[in-house]
């Protein structure tokens, strides 16, 4: 029964997502990066190329909170998690805010093909998988567990629990193009991207309220999950809660579809001021529909109920972190009882996603060997919206080798970025580089502090005729 419980919870843990990141930040301001059409649709490479299976490959990760929040350093000198007897609670609570995030993303490049055609026209055609994984855990729900009957009142009012998981194979093709009828240089884009959702999932804890007593606490939770995944389908115990789920094979089919567009703009100033330019981007203008006959759905009933976990939330020093933490996830899942339910009336219905705005100007200089760039971008999903400012210098000595470094502020928190560019005209092009780099580690190397970070890495093959067109 423990399997089944664990299974589902895996299954409804989980998002009704936007897409995911779209390329790394830092790479905005380098001419020959290829994935620039990725940031604007305007952007193109100045020659053409393809890719499979190693091409483009991105991870992000990005919290509110780091180690600091959940380990701290005993009198001892040891570490201990928050949870431990030793750490007061004013200690461990005034690490957390009163939402706490973490957010993965995954964006893997099957194939990807760039062609540099007539009239400086520019052509992409990508097809990739997309993951992403979000979690907003309420400040009241670490005060639950660190406090518990020790505070000043026994009953907790939890809001907001949401956790939210989505994946989708995409298929985009982009179109940048210059105007030569306007002074300047004017450069527009477009990208349209068709999108399978493989899987689309999300819990909901609108409100759980806890009452605990000496011998059992009363639970009462205002709570909804979904789970679109074909052939998923939801087991229930002898009083009607879900534990578990089973799947059948002969029902697997995709959880929706969708189709999003990218609108992107480039102006080069030259002739007014020589080595300006200014850029604009909205991404994701998004449209999606869920397919109801392959989804499962499962909400709280508001009934109160008796729960008998979390015995023990203390930890020693010769505890293993891993053994009580799991302890407490399995806890944790009892918290929340729900009953299948039907469809939402509005479930098949044609949905939109909130866009990304990205606005930005750079300046060459030294012969165009080196620029210095300022962006904003605006990103938006289901959990929370959040801004980032990004300087930027990057170095061009030769054509073929660009390095660029950045320093970025996100949620009032400072990190540096940097990528490594080497595009030679024939042979293997290759790039690495790395947003948010943590600024603060610990001995092991683990972040302290929140977190942005953006890894991405490929390998291109070049091929044709080397043609300007930024």
């Amino acid at each position: 029964m423990k399997t089944k419980k664990i299974t589902a919870s895996i299954v409804l843990l989980a998002a009704c997502m936007t897409a995911p990141a779209q390329g790394l930040l830092t790479g905005y301001f380098v001419d020959n990066y290829k994935y620039g059409h990725k940031l604007n649709p305007a952007f193109a490479s100045d020659q053409s190329y393809a890719g499979i299976l190693l091409s483009d490959i991105q991870f992000g990760i990005s919290s509110s909170f780091g180690a600091n929040s959940i380990y701290h350093q005993l009198p001892n000198g040891k570490t201990a998690y928050f949870l431990h007897p030793d750490i007061s609670a004013d200690a461990a609570m005034k690490q957390f805010s009163q939402n706490n995030y973490l957010s993965q993303t995954l964006d893997y490049n099957l194939v990807n093909v760039g062609i540099n055609m007539k009239h400086s026209d520019y052509l992409t055609i990508d097809l990739s998988l997309k993951e992403r994984f979000d979690i907003n855990i309420p400040y009241e729900f670490f005060e639950f567990l660190k406090v518990g009957m020790n505070g000043a009142s026994s009953r907790y009012d939890i809001e907001n629990l949401q956790i939210y998981q989505h994946a989708i194979v995409e298929l985009a093709g982009g179109y940048s193009r210059d105007i030569k009828a306007v002074p300047g240089g004017l450069r527009v884009g477009g990208k349209v991207k068709f999108q399978v959702i493989a899987d689309d999932a999300c819990l909901n804890i609108s409100n759980m309220d806890i009452t605990m007593g000496q011998d059992a606490w009363v639970v009462r939770s205002k709570a909804y999950g979904a789970a679109h995944v074909g052939g998923l389908k939801l087991t229930t115990d002898q009083d009607g809660y879900v534990d578990g789920v089973d799947f059948d094979v002969s029902k697997l089919g995709i959880a929706g579809m969708g189709v999003a567009l990218d609108l992107g703009a480039s102006y080069s100033f030259n002739g007014i001021i020589d080595g300006l330019e200014a850029s604009v981007a909205l991404q994701d203008l998004q449209l999606f529909r869920s397919f109801s006959d392959n989804a499962v759905y499962a909400e709280s009933d508001e009934n109160t109920f008796t729960f008998n976990g979390f015995q023990d939330l203390t930890f020693q020093d010769d505890d293993k972190i891993e053994d009580r933490a799991d302890k407490i996830a399995d806890d944790a899942k009892e918290l929340v009882k729900l009953k299948p339910a039907d469809a939402p009336k509005n479930i098949s219905g044609i949905k939109t996603a909130t866009p990304t705005l990205t606005i930005a100007a750079r300046y060459k200089f030294l012969h165009n060997m080196m620029s210095a760039g300022l962006l904003y971008r605006g990103e938006y999903n289901n959990l929370r919206s959040s801004n980032i400012l990004m300087a930027n210098w990057n170095f061009a000595p030769k054509r073929w080798f660009n390095i660029s470094l950045s320093a970025l502020l996100f949620e009032e928190s400072a990190y540096f970025g940097w990528l490594i560019n080497l595009t030679p005209k024939c042979g293997l092009n290759l790039f690495v580089g790395m947003d948010g780099v943590p600024m603060h580690l610990s001995s092991s190397f683990i972040p302290t502090e929140r977190l942005y970070s953006t890894v991405q890495m490929g390998i291109t093959i070049p091929f044709g005729a080397i043609e300007s067109h930024r």
